[in-house]
């Protein structure tokens, strides 16, 4: 499976801060709303990424650490 750059960086982005929301990930990465909350889709949906709790007060958890060494190295 093939993971983007904005895929990476978005995993690398949440390793460092699980708190981050959607908003934080578009202003770092200079990316639309919609083109975060669709990467994010597709990272959920391969089972790599889950978010946890509220969506206030609620964190994103990579679940699988190993498939992230494998990504992003």
């Amino acid at each position: 499976m093939k993971f983007s750059t904005k895929e990476k960086e978005m995993l690398q982005l949440i390793q460092r801060n699980p708190h981050i929301s959607i908003e934080g990930i578009c202003e770092t990465l200079f990316m639309s709303r919609t083109s975060v909350t669709k990467y994010m889709k597709r990272l959920r949906t391969l089972g790599i990424v889950v978010h946890r709790g509220t969506k206030k007060y609620g964190y994103y958890e990579i679940i699988n650490p190993k498939a992230l060494e494998d990504i992003i190295y």
